[in-house]
């Protein structure tokens, strides 16, 4: 989880050693979900994913990108063992709504929908900002400027960030890190 750096012995401490476990749950999903698509589309190996799965739609998800199992720790831990129903309710559910007729007909239906960022269709949107319930932190302008494409001015404390459209690409950051829920939206250009 970390190394302390005044002994140089990773974190958590057991007795002066340490090892990489322990970190599941919800917020690990996105890794789970990257990481059997990632191996699933380089070899035909039977993979058991894992890491983040908490229902029946996470295992789903976890399949659809080529797990043909998924195991659970954490979920079971805060469900107990009737998670087991809801992962067979909840699939039974998706076949018969899907019309597939086995689970193995979910393993890797997600793969040929994958691709290379660069190859995801393009729309020309641009960031706008709502004057009316935006506070003033400048959140956006310092994320845009620092992080994202310089396509912000600022407009002092009292103003609202202005937005350089022949800068804009879209990438969203800036509605990402705005503490006011739909004050930054994207819109199409």
């Amino acid at each position: 989880m970390g190394v302390n750096l005044q002994t140089f012995i990773p974190e958590p401490d057991i007795g002066g050693s340490s090892t990489f476990s322990g970190y599941t749950g919800p917020a690990i999903k996105p890794l789970t979900l990257y990481t059997v698509a990632k191996i699933a589309q380089a070899t035909r190996l039977s993979i058991s994913g894992n890491g983040g799965i908490s229902n029946w739609h996470d295992a789903a998800e976890v399949m659809a990108v080529g797990a043909g199992c998924v195991q659970l720790c954490t979920a079971v831990m805060h469900c107990g063992f009737q998670i087991i129903d809801d992962l067979t309710s909840g699939l039974s559910h998706l076949l018969d709504d899907t019309g597939l007729a086995n689970v193995s007909e979910l393993v890797g239906r997600a793969l040929p929908n994958l691709c290379d960022h660069d190859s995801l269709p393009r729309q020309e949107v641009r960031s706008h900002i709502n004057e009316q319930t935006c506070i003033r932190c400048n959140v956006c302008y310092l994320a845009c400027r620092d992080g994202g494409h310089m396509a912000m001015e600022y407009m002092g404390q009292e103003q609202v960030p202005r937005v350089l459209e022949e800068k804009c690409v879209g990438c969203g950051l800036c509605a990402q890190v705005c503490p006011v829920q739909d004050c930054v939206t994207m819109e199409l250009a």
